[in-house]
């Protein structure tokens, strides 16, 4: 989602009041608000990621990028039994022109190109939603946002997942096959359970803390957690990163002898959450953007203009 990139709270801080597309004030006061930025935020504008994630999602804030977002909803939630769906032919309306997702794309192109024979999707947000049973193919879904979303049985074919945004979701029984890149996902509080068919950078999780493994034995819903969950022999085959696939590993052991416990005597389950190592979330500016964006309550103004 583009509220969660820190760019967006400075927006506000620069003076965007929420009266104006956001858009169309970014468009027209870009260069102001980069100096800006430069002078208050260099921590911001020292990562490359949190510029290119901004201008990759600020686009579909515009009219025609609205209107292309809807039109992915309707698309999905109306594709059923593997169909293949790559976006490449459909066509939304606006004034006396048709517009496609590439056409976006060639309108407010990124520093970036577009990789070669996809459908650019770059940037988009599909938030509280289930997505089942398709085949998503040929598409460059990079810094797109699936926050709060259900995968399931869902197979990504010859795709961009780079950057991408499973964060609060739900990731289940899908596949990505060899051609499909997904370096430096954010898998925050999310369970991931997927077939993974090449080598990745690793992505960005949430530690298992002993307050969690509490919520687990008082029985809230696991649908709403709060740490990374990674329940995928491909995961660690395929991550490139030898720590990351141990801290995973460790922490998907104890995730599952928590739920082992669920219903067993407070002795044990006490003895278990005394024997949990302390352990912290990781304080990076993308890691803390997540808890940044949960901990604070946006305004209904602020909602209907960044989400």
């Amino acid at each position: 989602m583009l509220a969660v990139n820190p760019i967006c709270k400075e927006l506000y801080e620069y003076g965007f009041n929420g009266r104006q597309n956001v858009f169309e004030y970014w468009t027209e006061n870009r260069d102001d608000i980069l100096n800006y930025l430069a002078q208050k935020r260099p921590d911001i504008l020292g990562d490359p990621y949190f510029l290119r994630d901004f201008e990759a999602k600020i686009r579909w804030r515009s009219h025609v990028g609205i209107q292309l977002t809807l039109e992915a909803y309707r698309i999905l939630r109306r594709r059923k039994n593997k169909e293949v769906v790559d976006f490449s032919d459909v066509r939304i309306k606006q004034g006396p022109r048709y517009y496609s997702y590439n056409d976006l794309g060639a309108m407010y192109p990124l520093e970036e190109p577009l990789a070669e024979g996809k459908t650019d999707m770059r940037g988009i947000s599909i938030v509280r939603f289930e997505i089942e049973n398709v085949t998503l193919s040929n598409l460059d879904l990079k810094y797109a946002s699936f926050d709060s979303t259900t995968f399931e049985n869902v197979t990504f074919s010859n795709s961009i997942l780079d950057y991408v945004r499973f964060c609060r979701g739900e990731v289940k029984r899908c596949i990505f096959d060899k051609y499909s890149s997904l370096d430096y996902m954010d898998l925050s509080d999310t369970l991931f359970n997927a077939e993974i068919n090449r080598a990745f950078e690793p992505p960005l999780l949430t530690s298992l803390m002993k307050r969690h493994v509490a919520g687990v034995f008082s029985g809230l819903n696991k649908r709403w957690r709060s740490y990374s969950e990674v329940d995928s022999v491909t995961f660690y085959e395929y991550c490139k990163s030898k720590s990351v696939k141990e801290r995973m590993y460790n922490q998907q052991t104890l995730i599952e002898k928590a739920y082992e416990l669920k219903g067993i005597n407070l002795y044990k389950q006490s003895l278990f959450l005394l024997s949990l190592p302390d352990i912290k979330q990781p304080k990076t500016l993308r890691a803390s953007m997540n808890r940044e964006k949960y901990n604070r309550k946006a305004t209904p103004f602020e909602i209907s203009q960044i989400w």
